[in-house]
C-alpha cells in the first residue's frame, strides 16, 4: 500500500525486503515445528507442507528482490520497468529454481546473486527430501 507513496524513495524497498524476509523465515520456522510434532497424517499437514515450499519460494523471491534493488543488473532477463514486474519475475524464477528445473530465460548476473540462487536451488531439493523422509515416516508409523 505504501508503494504510490514511497516509489521514488530508495531505502523504502530495502527496508520492506528485509523485513518480509525476517517475517517468512519466522512463519517458516513456526511451521516446521508444527510439521515435526505429529505423529499421523491428515490434511492440516500437508496442507501446512505446501505452505513452507510457499513460503521458501517467497523468502528467496524478497531476498533476491534486495540483491535486486541494490544492483539493477543483478539478472539478466528481468523486466525493470516496475516494480510489480520485477516481483512477478522473481517468483517465476525462484519458482522454476526451486523445482530445479532452470529454464534459463533469467540467469543471475552478479556474485552475491549466484551463490543465493544456488542455495535456492539446494534449499528446494533439501525441503523436498526431508518434508518427503517426515510424511513417510509418520505413515509408516500409522500403519503399524
Amino acid at each position: 500500500m505504501g508503494i504510490p507513496f514511497f516509489k521514488g524513495v530508495p531505502w523504502y524497498f530495502t527496508f520492506l525486503n528485509i523485513n518480509y524476509v525476517v517475517f517468512f523465515v519466522f512463519m517458516f520456522l513456526e511451521l516446521l515445528r508444527f510439521l515435526l510434532k505429529p505423529s499421523y497424517i491428515n490434511s492440516d499437514v500437508i496442507t501446512a507442507s505446501i505452505c513452507g515450499y510457499l513460503l521458501l519460494i517467497e523468502i528467496s523471491v524478497f531476498l533476491l528482490q534486495y540483491c535486486m534493488y541494490q544492483n539493477l543488473q543483478s539478472f539478466k532477463g528481468i523486466d525493470t520497468s516496475s516494480p510489480a514486474a520485477i516481483y512477478i519475475d522473481l517468483v517465476y524464477f525462484c519458482s522454476i529454481t526451486f523445482t530445479s528445473i532452470g529454464f534459463g530465460d533469467i540467469t543471475p548476473n552478479h556474485h552475491i546473486t549466484k551463490l543465493i540462487t544456488a542455495f535456492i536451488g539446494i534449499a528446494g531439493q533439501f525441503y523436498t527430501v526431508v518434508l518427503v523422509g517426515i510424511l513417510l515416516s509418520k505413515f509408516s508409523s500409522n500403519t503399524k
